[in-house]
């Protein structure tokens, strides 16, 4: 781990059996969670410290976010630690990662800690209860902006480009298309627990743990982000859309491939539509979620198995039948579009470039096996 500040490696040293990380040539120490709490302990039995003066006691808190110093990023996570006030009226402002929750200090940071920690219990107790107060508040805020990010581009991804608005198609499958829809069903089971059992504030703390992180896996974090980022979605259009197109085209492709070979596909396309994600944002600290790489994939494998099927498609207020092919490609043009609208501007919650490549992949994938003539079933 290398330390925010200086950038050279920590040292790991052993403080009466605590492990912790310093640098030495800034005095900067790092934390894993809950080493500092045995820490500050151990620290106060053995130092003596003068008691608060009434000043320090009654002084007013400074607000975080009017600080002005750069968020140092977290020597495990490579990702942008918070600022957070130790005590509610210490103003020792100790630096969190939202990943793993671990602390850094900077040098003298923990002997000022310690001296608040010291104060009346009960007044500890009323601090923390702010702090948290406080702490919930921004995260509400936080979300409700993250989610209203993602309800500003349903309109564009519903309503504006009527020629990729699918309604149905015209090619009958003749069994159950048991994956799909058990890919649908848990899709919608992991979002409706996460609606029940989980408070909105604590939405993008999930997608920070379970989403895909570019900077995170770059770092060298090679967690199974990468595939539990496809079955998060950030609200209910986001989940409604991805599960319509994946019922759509799912089902026909499914009876081509078998449903254990379909099951591999899927999770193949995902799997390298995000890692495509990651490769052109590696220094991206966003998080990405939602299945829309692995369903492109499948409308690549669509487009290839049938390119003539007739697509009903809502066009400028009217319902037309357009082939396949016509469709996909139209589909794919706005992605390719708005994926370089995205990167002209630098402003976008949706990942078009992780569309593209799932839909190539998947594409490509059945275009081989289709000239090979292997792994698909044959039609009669």
């Amino acid at each position: 781990m290398l330390c925010p500040n200086c950038q050279k490696p920590l040292h790991t040293l052993n403080y009466h059996s605590i492990i912790i990380d310093l640098c030495p040539l800034c005095g900067g120490l790092w934390f894993d969670p809950k080493e500092l709490p045995a820490y500050l302990e151990t620290f106060r039995a053995i130092h003596e410290f003068p008691p608060l003066t009434l000043t320090e006691t009654i002084q007013k808190p400074q607000n975080i976010y009017t600080l002005n110093e750069q968020r140092k990023k977290c020597p495990r996570c490579v990702l942008p630690m918070n600022k957070f006030n130790y005590a509610y009226n210490s103003n020792v402002f100790l630096d969190r990662c939202p990943a793993c929750q671990g602390i850094w200090t900077d040098r003298n940071e923990i002997a000022k800690a310690v001296r608040f920690n010291q104060g009346n219990p009960l007044i500890n107790k009323l601090a923390e209860a702010m702090v948290r107060e406080q702490k919930d508040f921004q995260q509400q805020m936080d979300t409700l902006k993250y989610l209203s990010s993602l309800a500003s581009s349903a309109p564009l991804f519903f309503f504006l480009p009527k020629i990729i608005l699918p309604l149905a198609d015209d090619n009958p499958r003749t069994s159950v298309p048991w994956v799909t829809l058990s890919l649908i069903g848990l899709n919608l089971v992991i979002f409706t627990s996460q609606a029940v059992f989980l408070p909105l504030a604590e939405w993008p703390l999930l997608y920070e743990r379970f989403g895909l992180v570019p900077a995170r896996y770059i770092a060298g974090s090679r967690d199974i982000s990468i595939i539990t980022a496809l079955f998060l979605h950030g609200g209910l259009f986001h989940l409604l859309g991805n599960m319509f197109f994946l019922w759509l085209f799912g089902d026909n492709v499914e009876e081509r491939f078998g449903k254990i070979k379909f099951l591999l596909f899927y999770l193949s396309c995902g799997f390298l539509a995000n890692w495509g994600h990651v490769y052109l944002n590696q220094t991206s600290t966003a998080p990405l979620i939602g299945a829309s790489g692995a369903i492109s994939g499948i409308m690549g494998a669509y487009l290839i198995l049938f390119p003539k099927i007739k697509v009903k498609t809502l066009l400028f207020f009217k319902i037309i039948d357009i082939p396949a092919v016509v469709f996909f490609i139209s589909w794919l043009g706005l992605q390719l579009f708005n994926g370089w609208l995205a990167n002209l501007t630098h402003h976008t919650s949706i990942a078009w470039w992780a569309h593209i490549g799932g839909f190539v992949f998947g594409g490509s994938l059945v275009y081989f096996f289709k000239t090979a003539k292997i792994g698909l079933k044959t039609t009669t």
